[in-house]
């Protein structure tokens, strides 16, 4: 269950993933899920490790190494941060915008947003 902290956080539009310093999805939206095709229910992946779910993703994403980039510099500088032009797919594009926060228990989170550019 999601702390009323995080809850602040979530949103159904855009499509979103937040996850704790260990990696593990604490949420995804159903429009994270329409945008990357993942098929299968929100639930599944909350508890799963993120790294997991993009090795799955890796092959079908052809800006795989820009978004594996920005992902690790935003990982390891914590600081707030956009990227734009990923194609995710042949017809795909979309920016992301990542935001880290600690909450009152000192627990580190990762926000993720990902906007459809076209």
């Amino acid at each position: 269950m999601l702390s009323a902290e995080i809850k602040i956080h979530v949103k159904n539009e855009p499509a979103q993933l937040i996850e704790n310093n260990e990696r593990t999805i604490l949420f995804c939206n159903e429009a994270f899920t329409r945008l990357f095709d993942i098929k299968g229910a929100v639930e599944e992946f909350l508890g799963t490790n993120c790294i997991d779910l993009m090795i799955s993703l890796s092959n079908a994403i052809p800006d795989i190494e820009r978004l594996s980039a920005f992902v690790a510099r935003s990982l390891a500088n914590r600081l707030p941060g956009k990227i734009q032009d990923i194609k995710i797919n042949t017809r795909t594009t979309i920016t992301i915008e990542y935001k880290s926060l600690i909450l009152k228990d000192g627990t580190l989170i990762h926000i993720w947003e990902y906007h459809i550019l076209h």
